[in-house]
């Protein structure tokens, strides 16, 4: 073989290894993750390449929590947010009867807390917010308290706060120091729009304000009829808040997509940016939107559902809607207008990132809410014969070699 055609076939093998080299970067794009100092606060910067191919996790259905037919306590009315201890126990907000149910861990009703009505101990709305120990926190947004009660059932104390002209959204104690915790959310309304904050008031044991956290919610857009406003659309995800005892508070915010964790003062501990790819917001996705707002306006006068369809979807930044930690300190955020992997049966699109905030890839969820502890997810299915929402724990177990998650 001639020099000249030796040089040749070298040049289309290096082009033809370059070719597959750059069709493999882009299906699937290089992970990186570097921790800096930015401001002094130290901020992890993520991709979003996929550092493992498949899915993360799979889920495991452990047990159904059960009731009792022939014995009305142990029936649920509304159940919410639930958590398990680590000696395997549930705690079920039974939302519709104002109290919580607890079950063992073979899932058997055992006994029920609190109430309906405004004393001690009583609810008028209920979310059940964390356990630390054996001190259950519960939040009553409609009472403007927090409750906290042991797990067997003894009332410990209720603490109440001054109503305000805003949307009230939890509380959350900080029990070494008496530290509270209130997260509002405040509209700044305009003729047809709104600026949408949320915001985390830190109170301190006398219960003055010692410090905040804001952070922009979004747009709401009216739509009016004659000047009167019928209507309202949010057209980006709420920033959400979690808390951590004893460790802080961390806001997600899904538009940048940043994860920060403030401490009890206000001040700002550390930073999680993710660089994530945007999938963009397709017509299907925008007709299953307007679809969710025509099943929620049911009722409502035609010529506002009517307008919906001259509303369209902005330009996709919006990352996760949703949003929680668990107490390892991984962070579980839920993929924003994620129809195709519910269409497809998968689950709901989780977005994962370790407590260094490594953006490890995702998973799919068995429901779109629930609730990650111990190991396991807490959330509610569907009985397709009775329309039951049943409490159904399934335990997460890693789908890929050389993960562990606790």
């Amino acid at each position: 073989m001639s020099e000249s055609r030796v040089k040749y076939v070298l040049l289309i093998v290096i082009g033809l290894g370059f070719a597959v080299s750059s069709a493999d970067a882009q299906q699937n794009p290089r992970y990186e993750f570097s921790i800096i100092e930015e401001a002094g606060v130290p901020t992890a910067l993520t991709t979003g390449g996929a550092k493992f191919e498949a899915p993360l996790f799979t889920f495991e259905k452990v047990l159904t929590l059960s009731s009792d037919p022939e014995n009305e306590e142990s029936l649920l009315f509304r159940p919410g947010e639930f958590i398990r201890d680590e000696a395997g126990y549930f705690y079920v907000a039974d939302t519709g009867n104002g109290r919580v149910a607890v079950f063992d861990p073979a899932g058997r009703y055992l006994r029920s807390f609190g109430r309906e009505g405004g004393g001690p101990g009583e609810f008028q709305s209920l979310e059940l917010q964390y356990l630390q120990g054996d001190v259950i926190h519960l939040c009553d947004p409609r009472g403007w308290r927090v409750t906290r009660f042991r797990t067997d059932g003894t009332l410990i104390d209720m603490t109440s706060l001054p109503r305000r002209p805003v949307m009230f959204s939890g509380l959350y104690f900080e029990p070494d120091d008496g530290t509270l915790l209130q997260v509002l959310r405040m509209e700044e309304r305009g003729d047809e729009f709104a600026s949408v904050w949320e915001r985390v008031s830190i109170l301190n044991s006398d219960r003055d304000e010692i410090a905040a956290i804001e952070t922009p919610h979004g747009i709401s857009i009216a739509i009016k009829d004659g000047g009167r406003r019928s209507a309202a659309m949010y057209y980006a995800p709420q920033p959400q808040v979690c808390v951590r005892p004893g460790l802080g508070c961390m806001l997600c915010n899904g538009d940048e997509p940043v994860i920060a964790w403030y401490d009890f003062s206000g001040r700002l501990l550390r930073r999680i940016r993710l660089e994530l790819p945007v999938r963009p917001v397709t017509r299907q996705d925008e007709a299953n939107v307007r679809a969710l707002e025509e099943e929620r306006l049911v009722g409502a006068p035609p010529h506002i559902r009517e307008s919906r369809l001259d509303l369209t979807l902005p330009e996709n930044k919006a990352f996760w809607n949703d949003s929680q930690v668990d107490e390892a300190g991984w962070h579980w955020l839920v993929r924003y207008h994620d129809f195709d992997a519910r269409e497809r049966g998968l689950g709901t699109t989780c977005l994962v990132v370790s407590p260094e905030g490594e953006y490890l890839g995702q998973c799919y969820l068995p429901a779109s809410s629930g609730r990650v502890s111990h190991g396991h997810y807490l959330t509610f299915v569907t009985d397709e014969e009775t329309e039951e929402r049943l409490p159904t724990v399934y335990r997460i177990v890693p789908a890929v070699e050389g993960l562990i998650y606790p």
